[in-house]
């Protein structure tokens, strides 16, 4: 993993991480545990997959239709809709011509198999972002041979404390010391968050604009080239493979866990072309080169673009979100309610990932306070539905894509999963963390149609609309 234990875990509930990048397993113990600690197994319902989520504007109520464990359906009636589905949910399969029928396992990074035999085969990997940069490293002892296609480059940071224990005086600091595990967690967030926020500025007097956005990312840039030659020393073929051209956080800012010495082995071989075709057991390269496997690995990544990809949500007049954000032109109000959908709230909406690896779990919590405090004052004011305003929508979403513009993301000259088709970022959020929370932390229903009982009578209720 790519982000630190002490930032992955909830401000509530402390993760005792063994390493300072704890690895899955540990990861997957954590939030069990948690789940255990606070009571709430007994509300999760596994293996249930909700299809579809329709809102009923008669009853003002969500129809949500859920296939369960074993294939039957049904409908949930709730007033209020919570998605948590997240970005990182649908794999995204790259469109190469014959990649479905390849003579061989296919397995993509996002379902992996561990029953593929991998040990002295030939592996082909398709992708070189922060996928590949994590399996190909775990992976590289145990193949007989192994072809990398990449189709862009990537800036890969160092990374000193990839599977270093905690130092015990550290966890005992952790563990006994009140608030010591706040402070902690306050530093690694501003070393993540508000130190790189600089950076990624676009300074309109700056005279290199093709290498980097300002001087500090033009340091940066210098630095991270400087790690990348002494990691690659007296192989200057790797070395042109591998040095992007963009400035460093452009695309998503990977961390070096073994991925430059693994290029180095005899046995590994670094396409600087993006994979064009499949036939057979053999992947050919835009460049002409092809390299022949057992094992093809796609290492593509998933859909972010497409937010809430996973369920078909129907708002008022029946109008999809689909439709509304045109297919992968996502929007919300701070990254969690769309306008035409009522009383239907997100966690990690659009423009709520931190590109710059921020505290993911801090944004997600902001978020969560943030919408109980729209249910807590429904409940206080006696609303049946909550809507925001077309207005406090756009508004929003205008002044966040003009900070974007003024942000390293909009830069010319790469692709990133950041932007959608029409160059839009609708995945990174441009706020500093102590913006969001500002943002966040309480809800003004100013920013809402409401809907509130206002007596009752025997043939219904009777609402007043403001």
């Amino acid at each position: 993993m790519d982000t630190p234990g002490h930032l992955y875990a909830y401000t509530f509930a402390a993760g005792n991480w063994s390493k300072f990048f704890p690895l899955q397993q540990e990861i997957d113990d954590y939030f069990n545990r948690v789940a255990g600690e606070f009571g709430i197994e007994s509300s999760i319902r596994y293996c249930t997959e909700c299809l579809v989520s329709r809102y009923d504007e008669e009853s003002r109520t969500w129809h949500s239709r859920l296939r369960l464990p074993d294939g039957t359906e049904e409908t949930l009636v709730t007033n209020v809709v919570i998605s948590a589905v997240g970005g990182f949910t649908t794999p995204k399969w790259p469109n190469i011509s014959g990649l479905r029928d390849f003579e061989g396992p296919v397995v993509h990074t996002s379902d992996w198999n561990p029953e593929v035999a991998l040990d002295g085969k030939r592996v082909a990997v398709i992708g070189n972002g922060a996928s590949a940069m994590q399996v190909v490293p775990a992976i590289a002892d145990r193949v007989g041979a192994l072809a990398i296609f990449q189709r862009s480059r990537q800036w890969a940071a160092p990374f000193a404390k990839f599977r270093m224990p905690v130092p015990e005086p550290v966890q005992f600091l952790l563990r006994e010391v009140p608030q010591y595990e706040w402070l902690y967690r306050l530093r690694l967030s501003w070393v993540f968050d508000s130190q790189v926020h600089e950076a990624l500025q676009k300074d309109p007097a700056w005279p290199h604009p093709e290498r980097s956005v300002n001087a500090v990312n033009d340091r940066q840039r210098e630095t991270y080239t400087r790690y990348l030659e002494e990691q690659l020393a007296g192989r200057p073929d790797l070395l042109a493979k591998v040095i992007p051209p963009y400035p460093p956080f452009g695309k998503r800012m990977l961390l070096d866990n073994g991925w430059y010495k693994t290029l180095l082995k005899p046995h590994v071989t670094l396409v600087d072309a993006a994979a064009e075709r499949v036939a057979g057991k053999s992947i050919h390269g835009i460049n002409g080169e092809t390299h022949e496997a057992d094992v093809l690995i796609v290492a593509s990544g998933y859909d972010i673009t497409r937010f809430l990809l996973p369920v078909e949500v129907i708002g008022r007049n029946g109008v999809t979100v689909r439709e509304v954000w045109n297919d992968d032109d996502c929007q919300a109000y701070l990254g969690t309610v769309v306008a035409g959908f009522p009383n239907f709230f997100m966690l990690y909406g659009p423009n709520t990932a931190l590109g710059h690896r921020g505290n993911f779990m801090f944004t997600i919590e902001s978020q969560i306070d943030y919408v109980l405090s729209v249910l807590r004052q429904m409940g206080e004011e006696k609303l049946v539905e909550v809507e925001c305003r077309q207005d406090v929508y756009q508004r929003y979403n205008e002044t966040i894509q003009e900070m974007h513009q003024r942000m390293i993301w909009s830069h010319p000259g790469m692709s990133t999963y950041f932007r959608n088709d029409r160059g839009r970022i609708v995945t990174n959020s441009p706020w500093r963390l102590i913006d969001y929370w500002n943002l966040t932390k309480e809800a003004n229903l100013a920013d809402y149609h409401t809907v509130c009982h206002v007596g009752s009578r025997p043939e219904g209720t009777v609402e007043a609309v403001r």
